[in-house]
């Protein structure tokens, strides 16, 4: 099956993305720091951490599996992200813009999110949208200090670790 063929095909199917991907999209739509459905994140690192404590922190039906996250160059990283990411342009339910780069859901990823969203406890919705408005607003320093010295087994391969433990 041809790329654009698949693209076609899960653009309106659910069912059809990977676990990742609907948490990606999930993140995306839970309401941010402005409590609104949908707020964008800004930073590829900022997603990817946000990912990695979504999988860590919020039981979101294992469809981010922290256990998939390896020690890197800035803590934390899932090389899969970059999969999803790109499968989820590619079915123009995530749009990717700028410098530093913003990750947000066209309004065919949003429908869709909706629908994993409503497959979530309320318990749940509450604790995403807790970790997204006090995540995707924070300095990313900030953020980075909170994942690098909560979990710092995933600091072993960091670049930037002592800059991040002397802050």
């Amino acid at each position: 099956m041809a790329a654009s063929e698949r693209y076609r095909k899960l653009s309106g199917e659910i069912d059809q993305l990977e676990p990742l991907e609907k948490g990606i999209i999930l993140l995306l739509y839970a309401p941010g720091a402005l409590g609104k459905y949908g707020e964008p994140v800004t930073g590829k690192t900022r997603l990817v951490k946000m990912l990695f404590l979504m999988g860590k922190e919020v039981d979101v039906n294992n469809l981010v599996d922290s256990k998939m996250f390896l020690p890197y160059k800035y803590g934390p990283y899932n090389e899969q992200i970059d999969g999803a990411i790109e499968e989820l342009e590619g079915n123009e339910l995530v749009s990717r813009t700028g410098s530093p780069q913003r990750f947000e859901l066209t309004l065919e990823g949003a429908k869709l999110a909706k629908q994993v969203w409503a497959s979530l406890s309320e318990a749940q919705k509450q604790r995403l949208f807790l970790l997204k408005k006090q995540y995707s607003r924070m300095p990313l320093s900030q953020v980075l200090s909170y994942v690098y010295n909560k979990y710092p087994e995933y600091t072993v391969a960091s670049e930037i670790r002592d800059e991040i433990f002397d802050a």
